[in-house]
């Protein structure tokens, strides 16, 4: 019986992540999300803001994923899928722009938008798939080593 409670309790404090790709509608949220990744950066909706956006979702290469809790994104990537010549012409894909709303880390659900970003990245036939970061952090370094990446620096 105590076991059967704690593993219910255990359960109720993870919450159900609906991942997809980014649409109009999650515009405030994801500024909120690069704002966290980028304090140093003012990022805030503006016109030319929107046209950068709208040229981004008509690119299919260009994949911002989410992931949504209650109606609100608290985790997102960029896929790019790059065309190649090389490697029988296999696109290869970067992976960027991680963030996890800080409420929200450290709970699985940057590796689950990740997951999601590496399977469209094998839907395109990439031949390779890596993640592009400016971070100096450790703990970043380990959470990509956990979710499937290694050190290749060139």
């Amino acid at each position: 019986m105590h076991l059967i409670e704690k593993n219910l309790l255990n359960y109720n404090k993870y919450k159900i992540l609906k991942i997809q790709l980014l649409s109009f509608q999650y515009i405030k949220d994801i500024l909120e999300l690069y704002q966290q990744l980028l304090p140093e950066e003012n990022i805030f909706l503006n016109e030319n803001l929107l046209t950068v956006f709208k040229s981004i979702m008509n690119k299919k290469e260009y994949n911002i994923i989410i992931g949504i809790i209650n109606g609100k994104v608290i985790t997102t990537c960029t896929l790019l899928v790059i065309p190649n010549i090389t490697h029988n012409m296999r696109p290869y894909g970067i992976i960027e722009n991680i963030i996890t709303h800080a409420e929200y880390r450290g709970e699985g659900y940057g590796a689950q938008v990740i997951n999601y970003a590496k399977n469209i990245a094998l839907e395109n036939n990439c031949h390779k798939i890596m993640v592009q970061t400016r971070r100096k952090d450790e703990r970043v370094f380990r959470f990509y080593k956990k979710v499937g990446f290694e050190d290749n620096i060139s």
